[in-house]
């Protein structure tokens, strides 16, 4: 009405979450500024100490590059080439001589059941030439060489036993199959008549055999 005042118009109250834009305000915005996208970092809940998340290295490799590997690398030992092995010799005849100079004999002359067989200075005899046959069994006088448990060699009727199976090879070691150890003079040439005996093999001419 003529010359009367009007009443300011009343809004509602202003938002909090309402800038003077008329834009609404993202969370942690202050003072109307413009959002950058990252909001203001916390400080609230970071522990004492704790690195910065810039610091973080990710434990995953990055594409193209294998991981790291841990332990320790083994290695594997390679066997011996076939060729550096001795050689075996199938068969054999004649006197069986050491490295020492005597030969194999038996005791007393003869063949019978568990007569002893020892080493003696070498003379052709009948008792002193042996035979090696392709059943890898060692022969005198029709009867064969075995190993008997006090590590002694005796004969016996040739039977095929495993104990009664031996093997020449090239470098001279004469083994029993049933242990793989080497017929041997012990007293290395020194006390002829003493019994052989089958022993760990080693590198003495005590366990060095030719046949000839």
């Amino acid at each position: 009405m003529p010359g009367t005042s009007l009443p300011a118009a009343v809004g509602p109250p202003g938002s909090a979450s309402t800038t003077a834009s008329g834009v609404p305000a993202r969370s942690g915005d202050s003072g109307g500024k413009a959002d950058s996208g990252q909001g203001p970092e916390s400080t609230e809940g970071r522990r004492t100490g704790e690195p910065s998340p810039t610091g973080v290295t990710s434990a995953t490799p990055s594409a193209g590059r294998p991981a790291a590997t841990t332990g320790t690398p083994t290695s594997t030992v390679p066997a011996p080439p076939i060729g550096l092995l001795p050689n075996p010799i199938t068969t054999g005849r004649g006197l069986l001589v050491t490295g020492n100079g005597l030969c194999l004999d038996l005791r007393g002359g003869d063949a019978a059941e568990g007569r002893e067989v020892h080493i003696d200075d070498c003379n052709g005899t009948s008792p002193q030439r042996w035979r090696l046959n392709p059943d890898q069994t060692l022969e005198v006088l029709d009867m064969c060489a075995y190993l008997v448990g006090d590590g002694t060699v005796q004969l016996t009727r040739c039977d095929g036993r495993t104990t009664a199976q031996w093997q020449l090879f090239a470098d001279g070691r004469l083994t029993n199959a049933a242990t793989g150890q080497c017929l041997t003079d012990p007293s290395s040439g020194a006390r002829p008549g003493r019994p052989v005996i089958v022993a760990a093999c080693a590198t003495g001419n005590n366990q060095l055999w030719t046949f000839r």
